[in-house]
């Protein structure tokens, strides 16, 4: 599940934008528990790739950076 995930997420970000699975790569659902998810660095002085999404719901937690996502957008030139 989570592996699926983010390869969506891999493939919007690739795209410079949303697709149609994920179309906010800023505020995704969690593949988790459904909530929207909240993402850390637009506001923050962090070097590119340091970023990260998290998921708000205290019982799941599931959160994310730009590191796991990288390895699914060099895996598919395709896109």
């Amino acid at each position: 599940m989570f592996k699926d995930f983010l390869r969506q997420m891999g493939h919007a970000l690739y795209n410079v934008g949303g697709t149609e699975a994920i179309p906010d790569t800023d505020h995704p659902s969690c593949p988790g528990c459904n909530t929207t998810m909240l993402f850390h660095g637009d506001d923050m002085d962090l070097p590119i790739g340091a970023e990260w999404w998290e998921c708000p719901n205290p019982s799941c937690g599931y959160k994310f950076n730009a590191d796991d996502v990288k390895p699914f957008i060099e895996s598919n030139d395709e896109w």
